[in-house]
């Protein structure tokens, strides 16, 4: 076929598309491989800048600024943690979910996060100001199958649970989650610098996340910023890997946790 002739189609098309009597989706458009887990989404404001780490249990996506734990040793001024936002995913076989089930699991991610913070020495805060940390979560893509149910899994008028762990334990007896994104942004509690962000992504093969899998995931990354706080607060030679247990189990509470 000559440039001429495929010139005059190219003009063609796109007046008929003008005229809107042919769709641009009808045209087929090379696509490369299946995008990363976060495809559509707006917790984080910018996904592009977050890399690959390949993990035990699949593939994590991060960003550190440059020089994290230099930037890290400046905040001394506690932590803050936002309530957790929560995104079911379009996707997912049951997209419903009653406001105090996803209150229940926002505050269970929140008190978990928390309790890794404290447990390293690490002061809880309720507003920003200077020297405090800012943490953004969410769990996002969350995608749920309902469980068949007897009227005792229902939730009684007025029932209020007795702690967020009953609450999440009492939301899995009544869903299997399927997939999920535990997404996260540190922040300068009062410039709102950005100072790591990230995607860990799980679920997708078809299993069902048990409560201490769910748990234990939240438990998990509650412990590495921790662990980055620790690192902004020691010389560069006592820094350690974050992401292996081993390393932050043996490492000392710091005196000056913040």
């Amino acid at each position: 076929m000559s440039t001429k002739h495929l010139r005059t189609m190219a003009i063609v098309t796109t007046l008929l598309v003008a005229l809107g009597l042919v769709s641009c989706a009808s045209t087929p458009v090379a696509t490369g491989a299946v995008g990363p887990p976060w495809a559509g989404e707006t917790f984080l404001p910018n996904y592009g800048e977050l890399k690959p780490i390949p993990t035990k249990n699949g593939q994590d996506y991060v960003y550190l600024v440059p020089g994290i734990e230099d930037k890290l040793g400046h905040f001394q001024g506690g932590v803050m943690v936002d309530q957790p936002e929560v995104f079911i995913s379009p996707k997912s076989p049951y997209t419903g979910a009653k406001p105090a089930d996803l209150e229940g699991i926002a505050e269970f991610v929140r008190e978990e996060f928390n309790k890794q913070l404290t447990a390293r020495g690490y002061k809880i805060v309720t507003e920003k100001g200077p020297g405090v940390v800012f943490i953004r979560l969410a769990l996002t893509d969350l995608q749920l199958q309902a469980k068949s149910r007897n009227i005792l899994a229902y939730t009684p008028i007025g029932f209020v649970v007795s702690s967020v762990v009953r609450a999440v334990q009492d939301f899995l007896q009544k869903m299997d989650i399927l997939n999920l994104a535990f997404q996260g942004q540190v922040l300068g509690g009062m410039s709102g610098e950005e100072l790591a962000a990230a995607v860990i992504a799980r679920g997708g093969d078809g299993s069902k996340m048990s409560y201490s899998q769910f748990e234990s995931l939240i438990d998990e990354y509650g412990q590495r910023t921790a662990c980055r706080l620790d690192n902004g607060r020691v010389p560069a030679a006592q820094r350690i890997d974050c992401s292996d247990p081993d390393a932050r189990k043996a490492r000392p509470i710091l005196k000056s946790g913040g």
